[in-house]
């Protein structure tokens, strides 16, 4: 099986890939394609020049590339062994475990997903005590809404977002663009829980395929306060249940936000991050 390198986008038509080109663009600061024509199948790298030469990053807020099932475990080898010739310095995250390639590092990091294919009685069975008791005490007092409006809710993720997670400018213009594309072209939506008029809970979700991604959570403190998020997530749960769709929250090493994750029901699905710098 052969890979090789495309800066062009003609051949997608053709090939399965991961995610929207354009949102990747986006995400990304120098996108290469890597094809492999016997599969099918495109994994889009963002690049950057370091030292005279190009390494391989991870793109903003994309937690992992989904390779199943297009990719089985020998083909993820091969491609981490082709890129590894390619790029002398590079981290990517995939969903697929591949051990013992020579000097490719790997660890495994902690995804949550929850399947909302299941009636809503029995997704809440799935709940545990804390979050039904904190759903149960909050939920009636919630006003609950699907926005359009990128602008407003970027506004308030600026004025509440966790001040403790260092993010660089740029990062901020990504999250601004990638916004505007998102809800423009139907790929994402924005819910959003108020108290009294006033927004205490939004989520930006990316929906790509059979899959709703949890991106940008935020709340201020008044939501923190009233256990909003849990009721943004409840309800979103709720009119999703019985259709085929997975709610993919991303995951978290922290054990805090692990655990309010668990909260719903979510169950370990962990992604592996490889990495390897040949100087």
């Amino acid at each position: 099986m052969s890979w090789r390198i495309e800066k062009q986008t003609s051949f997608l038509q053709n090939h399965q890939y991961t995610f929207d080109p354009k949102l990747l663009s986006i995400l990304g600061s120098n996108i290469e394609w890597c094809i492999n024509d016997d599969k099918q199948f495109a994994i889009p790298l963002n690049t950057k020049s370091f030292l005279g030469f190009k390494k391989l990053l991870q793109p903003t807020l994309m937690q992992q590339y989904k390779t199943h099932p297009f990719l089985n475990e020998d083909d993820v080898k091969e491609l981490l062994v082709f890129l590894r010739s390619k790029y002398r310095k590079g981290q990517i995250q995939m969903d697929q475990k591949s051990t013992e390639i020579h000097h490719v590092q790997y660890k495994t990091r902690s995804n949550y997903v929850l399947k909302l294919d299941i009636p809503q009685e029995e997704q809440w069975k799935k709940l545990n005590s804390n979050t039904k008791r904190a759903i149960n005490e909050n939920i009636q007092k919630h006003e609950f809404s699907t926005i359009k409006d990128d602008k407003l809710f970027y506004r308030f993720f600026l004025q509440n977002r966790n001040q403790t997670i260092k993010v660089i400018p740029s990062e901020f213009d990504k999250i601004e663009l990638l916004l505007k594309y998102c809800i423009d072209q139907n790929l994402g939506f924005i819910d959003c829980v108020s108290l009294e008029g006033q927004i205490t809970a939004g989520c930006f979700f990316i929906q790509w395929n059979e899959c709703i991604y949890y991106l940008l959570p935020v709340s201020s403190e008044l939501g923190k306060q009233n256990e909003s998020m849990r009721c943004l997530l409840w309800n979103r749960i709720r009119n999703k249940t019985s259709k085929q769709l997975t709610l993919d929250f991303e995951g978290s090493d922290l054990p805090g936000v692990a655990q309010f994750i668990r909260g719903f029901g979510a169950e370990l699905c962990p992604y592996y991050e490889y990495s390897w710098s040949i100087l």
